[in-house]
């Protein structure tokens, strides 16, 4: 039962994200994230419960967090939007309108990011998606 509700969450958030708007193949890693708080602490990650998730989970650092990006590929981790003013935001939480404009990009310091964030891609926004 929570297993469903938890899917039936995960699919409600992310139904009404809008789709990238670019196809770039991304060769990123597959990062296998440690199970247990000990395997977590001893990879250097943050061992916390986050968002909706009902346990704790890790979250690993990246090696270039806050190093200037034009893309993702350009970082271990997503490369997210810096100084969006709030209108920006307000405009990108309503739908695709923002979608495009140029912005200034910073490579993650955590894998896993939450909250209502712009990602980057070819130095404009690619998508803007709030994550918990």
């Amino acid at each position: 039962m929570k297993k469903t509700l938890f899917l039936l969450i995960i699919l409600a958030v992310f139904s009404g994200c809008y789709p990238p708007t670019t196809t770039e193949p991304k060769e990123k890693t597959v990062v296998e994230f440690p199970k247990t708080q000990e395997d977590c602490l001893a990879k250097g990650g943050i061992w916390k419960k986050v968002g909706i998730y009902p346990n704790p989970i890790c979250n690993l650092p990246t090696t270039d967090g806050g190093k200037k990006c034009a893309s993702s590929n350009d970082c271990e981790g997503s490369c997210l939007a810096v100084d969006l003013t709030e209108d920006q935001k307000s405009s990108l939480m309503r739908g695709p309108d923002g979608i495009g404009m140029e912005v200034k990009g910073k490579c993650t310091s955590m894998l896993r990011n939450f909250g209502c964030i712009g990602f980057v891609e070819g130095g404009k926004v690619d998508r803007f998606l709030c994550l918990d």
